[in-house]
């Protein structure tokens, strides 16, 4: 007689895990599928939501479709993009004139400042011959 062969530990682990993450995956699969219809139209409306209010508001203010009007429209309204992770507008050409990526920047950097302070590396405050010595030194 012919003996039967036992399978080995690892094909019966592998079996077992192909089952339980096949059973799981397509659990996954009609749990999204049910569900995104529902995501999607809600994202959508929130875009149309935005996208009314921005331009009512473009008309209601005025604003000048330039990129020097956009990026004031922008920089003023910040508050209308909180929802949206980026928001880009385009002429009819499809040339790009504004992008709501510049509100992250601190304006401020792009500023000089006036006022400059000096200190010694040692701490102590520049007194005149110190001045001097520097100004000597800058020659």
């Amino acid at each position: 007689m012919k003996q039967k062969k036992s399978a080995s530990i690892l094909k019966k682990f592998l079996l077992f895990n192909f089952t339980v993450f096949s059973v799981l995956g397509l659990f996954t699969i009609i749990y999204l599928e049910a569900i995104q219809p529902t995501l999607v139209n809600e994202r959508s409306s929130n875009h149309r939501v935005v996208i009314n209010n921005t331009k009512e508001n473009l008309e209601r203010l005025q604003i000048e479709y330039t990129k020097k009007g956009i990026r004031e429209f922008l920089l003023s309204t910040r508050f209308l993009f909180q929802s949206l992770d980026r928001v880009q507008f385009y002429d009819l050409s499809g040339n790009l004139i504004g992008d709501t990526n510049i509100l992250d920047l601190d304006q401020t950097v792009f500023s000089r400042s006036d006022i400059i302070f000096e200190e010694t590396l040692g701490g102590d405050k520049i007194t005149p011959e110190i001045e001097d010595r520097l100004e000597e030194e800058q020659k």
